[in-house]
């Protein structure tokens, strides 16, 4: 079983750092990375030691590579309540595949928590916004971990707010300060 110390987002993918040869520190926080040879399905578990603590990551659930705009044309959000803070997405074959929470400030959408159906914490998105005294207006998506996946950088209207033209799109998070970026 090969474990590593930490891992990051490239292109979708979790990729491992710092292979750990020998288990010297049964308190260490280690990380196991699984997946088919093609890399169809992708799992990170979370072990402490070598014991199992959870799972982190698992593409059956959902897969991240499902946010390139290709993939999500065809789906469908649809408000759970008149409040507009839980929806739920369906895909392009009326099945639903997610459920959003989201916190607002101000009528912004600072933070949206994404679910499996299985209730199950999948990812965060942060939202950051100028009009909130933000330095640029985006979104980062976290997995369940709270490390980052992908970030996007976005030109913003004036009057509403609302995010416009997008400016940049990162999918190799190599860079853990990506936050910083932002705030």
């Amino acid at each position: 079983m090969m474990l590593y110390r930490n891992y990051f987002w490239k292109e979708g993918r979790p990729k491992g750092i710092m292979p750990i040869a020998n288990l010297t520190d049964p308190k260490t926080v280690n990380y196991r990375i699984i997946s088919d040879p093609y890399y169809k399905w992708i799992s990170i578990e979370q072990y402490i030691g070598e014991n199992f603590q959870k799972v982190i990551y698992d593409s059956h659930l959902f897969d991240f590579r499902n946010l390139k705009p290709t993939n999500q044309t065809a789906w469908n959000k649809i408000f759970l309540e008149k409040t507009q803070e839980r929806s739920l997405i369906r895909d392009q074959d009326d099945r639903i595949i997610l459920f959003e929470d989201y916190t607002f400030e101000r009528n912004y959408c600072k933070i949206c928590k994404t679910y499996s159906v299985h209730n199950i914490l999948v990812s965060t998105q942060c939202i950051y916004y100028t009009a909130l005294g933000n330095r640029l207006n985006g979104v980062i998506l976290f997995d369940a971990n709270d490390h980052a996946v992908m970030y996007k950088i976005y030109d913003a209207d004036e009057n509403s707010g609302e995010f416009t033209t997008l400016k940049e799109e990162n999918w190799n998070m190599t860079n853990e300060k990506v936050v910083e970026v932002f705030e």
